[in-house]
């Protein structure tokens, strides 16, 4: 592909896989990435080998130069980027605190964010959305300040969320919209027509990082809540509950109230059968369909009743 008219170096710090999928797409348009930012290998799987983050991986297999500092406020990064002359410091869930000093290095510090800022600043922009309830969420281009998330904003769209939306479903979404506006904010940067809209602070909501405590359910919540609670937490690190001393992630269930709703002690399994788990939840039932034994592969309730009836019998109680 060609290149545009106007050549903008672009810096890049990110560490997810939402970040590598950005930085390949700005690769394949043949935007000029001169120095990527990540964050340090860290011990992966059971042998704890030491894995790169797959933007580092993305980045040095197109011969980029790759930095992976554990703070931004040492001076030798500092004159490492200063010296690139770059228009661009693109940040996309990058991980580390990025001061003032670096993002004066370029005259565009930009971050993409997926969700509608002011809403959802913070650490869990795409979950916090499913687990609040909320009936949109979409993607905000912004400009970096010191204080999170909180700059002016460039581009923004929003996308409705269906009510089975789950973060897996809600990333494939979000993934696109976010190369799209990207793309059309780095045209708009070519061609000295970038506008600033400020952030209403006042309408700010924080997403916070999530700890695996908390993916714990609580059977006392309603089933709303928890049906939300799964939706977000769909696959790693799923949300889980305890049956015979034994984690069981549960990766999918909906909303079920076709019986009767008896008082019953929470957590206990009202019904089980080939078509799923009927749990007593605060309020109402939540009927479970697909779930991971700890040290087995997913399967759905059909599978686990072949082999875990014992288990998964009415009268039993998830904790």
């Amino acid at each position: 592909m060609r290149r545009r008219h106007k050549i903008i170096k672009i810096i890049f710090a990110g560490s997810s896989d939402f970040s590598n999928a950005i930085l390949q797409a700005l690769l394949q348009q043949n935007e000029a990435i001169v120095h990527v930012l990540t964050q340090a290998d860290k011990p992966a799987g059971r042998g704890k080998r030491l894995q790169a983050t797959s933007v580092k991986e993305t980045a040095l297999a197109h011969h980029i130069p790759v930095s992976t500092p554990p703070t931004l406020r040492d001076a030798e990064i500092y004159d490492t980027l200063k010296a690139l002359h770059a228009d661009v410091l693109l940040v996309v869930a990058y991980g580390l605190l990025i001061p003032q000093s670096i993002l004066s290095l370029t005259p565009y510090p930009i971050n993409v964010h997926p969700s509608l800022l002011p809403r959802w600043r913070g650490a869990s922009p795409i979950e916090s959305p499913l687990l609040a309830g909320d009936d949109i969420t979409g993607v905000t281009i912004m400009e970096m300040i010191p204080a999170l998330d909180a700059g002016p904003i460039l581009k923004q769209q929003a996308i409705p969320i269906r009510a089975d939306e789950t973060r897996d479903s809600l990333y494939q979404s979000l993934l696109p919209l976010s190369i799209e506006l990207l793309t059309a904010t780095l045209e708009d940067i070519r061609q000295h027509r970038v506008q600033k809209i400020p952030q209403d602070d006042s309408q700010a909501c924080y997403a916070h990082k999530w700890a695996k405590e908390q993916l714990h359910l609580n059977w006392q919540q309603s089933a709303v809540q928890l049906d939300r609670h799964i939706r977000a937490f769909a696959t790693k690190p799923a949300a889980y509950a305890v049956l015979n001393n034994t984690p069981i992630k549960i990766l999918r269930a909906h909303l079920d109230n076709t019986l009767n709703n008896q008082p019953q002690q929470a957590g206990l399994i009202r019904q089980a059968n080939k078509h799923g788990l009927w749990v007593q939840t605060g309020e109402h039932h939540l009927c479970i369909t697909d779930i991971q034994i700890a040290g087995k592969k997913p399967m759905t309730i059909r599978d686990a009743l072949n082999g875990y009836s014992h288990w998964f019998t009415s009268g039993n109680y998830f904790t």
